[in-house]
């Protein structure tokens, strides 16, 4: 559920330096969206300068070719990672989970050396509201053996299904015309941070 990913977060913020955990918009359901700031925990402490940095780097107005030359050699790259614009897409947000576990618990060089170059921004649930529905019809529509009749609500679901918000919006199609929470917060998030990568 939304509340088990947001617990997770929770607890992995008091266990490590890795990772900070924004809440960036809240759905009209009122759950919390975030945004997972992974990398090293020396790259963690100077976010606001880093940020500061990447803004004048894309601006030409106020920095020069040398200027910008500087910029890119000393700034970490950004990556951002969303997962789940569709609440019943659930595989997306638990990978999520995944990734994030990967990056902040690995001793591993290449993980460690990554986090000193990179920032990672993962969204690990961008339709808490969508998902909570879908997880709600699971719970009630699964039975104590596996139902395989393809025809099995189960398996097809029923309306207003869990792919969009509360308002039924598909969330995927409000990149330009900015009309949900979800999608304003995430956006101005996106545009704070200018990453190099979007996946």
């Amino acid at each position: 559920t939304p509340e088990q990913i947001t617990s997770a977060l929770s607890r992995w913020v008091d266990q490590s330096d890795k990772l900070k955990v924004v809440e960036y918009a809240r759905s009209h359901e009122n759950r919390p969206l975030h945004a997972v700031f992974i990398s090293s925990p020396e790259n963690l402490k100077n976010l606001n300068s880093i940020k500061d940095k990447i803004t004048q780097l894309s601006d030409p107005r106020i920095t020069n070719d040398r200027q910008a030359r500087s910029l890119i050699e000393e700034l970490p790259a950004v990556a951002w990672m969303a997962y789940s614009i569709h609440g019943n897409e659930t595989s997306g947000a638990d990978a999520a989970l995944g990734v994030i576990y990967h990056l902040i618990a690995s001793e591993d060089k290449d993980i460690l050396d990554l986090l000193d170059d990179m920032i990672i921004i993962i969204d690990p649930l961008m339709n808490p509201d969508g998902r909570a529905r879908f997880a709600k019809n699971l719970e009630q529509f699964r039975g104590t053996a596996p139902n395989y009749d393809d025809q099995s609500l189960i398996h097809t679901g029923d309306w207003p299904y869990g792919r969009t918000n509360h308002y039924f919006y598909d969330l995927n199609r409000d990149w330009i015309y900015l009309t949900q929470p979800e999608t304003i917060g995430r956006v101005a998030l996106i545009n704070e941070w200018r990453p190099q990568i979007m996946v």
